[in-house]
């Protein structure tokens, strides 16, 4: 579809569930780790809901995901540190800086699709330019854990860049509900 009349954090939304910002975070974490270039909105810098009374007000359906902030409310949302704008923020801030610093993640890296052990698992392996870095991206893509066995994903050590977890040649890796991480 050319344009969806909703937010991209309302669409990942589950009423049933609590792992929303996580949820979020982790379809982002994946859409940085491709190749090419991200685009990122800045509605999904701060996890904004659908804003259903613009788009009643205005008679606009479009208008639900076009929310404007005044700067105080901006700045008040995003002072709770409990609140979902500051955690989708500091979320794809971490996820920003960590990429940046990676060759790996270079927009003319190359990237190659692993087949992963369990359908709710996307693997692939994106390589700097030089060739000389290499990070495997997993993301569980489920509400449920889900154990990855190392071997089936790669053969050398590997350490996560977003949890520091260690994963060593022939070590299963337990992937919490909608986790991604991203082996170097």
């Amino acid at each position: 579809p050319y344009e969806l009349n909703i937010t991209y954090f309302s669409a990942l939304a589950d009423p049933q569930d609590s792992v929303q910002v996580r949820r979020f975070l982790t379809t982002q974490a994946v859409m940085l780790g491709l190749q090419g270039l991200p685009g990122i909105y800045f509605h999904s810098l701060v996890g904004t809901p659908n804003d259903v009374a613009a788009a009643e007000s205005s008679g606009i359906p479009r208008r639900i995901n076009r929310r404007k902030y005044l700067l105080e409310e901006l700045d008040q949302s995003l002072a709770d540190p409990d609140g979902v704008p500051r955690q989708v923020l500091r979320g794809m801030q971490r996820l920003l800086d960590t990429r940046a610093q990676q060759a790996a993640f270079h927009p003319e890296g190359p990237q190659e699709a692993i087949a992963s052990p369990d359908p709710r698992v996307l693997c692939f392996r994106r390589t700097s330019p030089a060739g000389d870095e290499s990070i495997v991206v997993a993301a569980n893509c489920s509400g449920e854990a889900v154990t990855v066995p190392a071997h089936e994903i790669d053969k050398q050590p590997r350490t996560d860049l977003l949890s520091d977890l260690r994963l060593e040649p022939g070590q299963s890796c337990t992937l919490a509900p909608f986790q991604c991480v991203w082996w170097k």
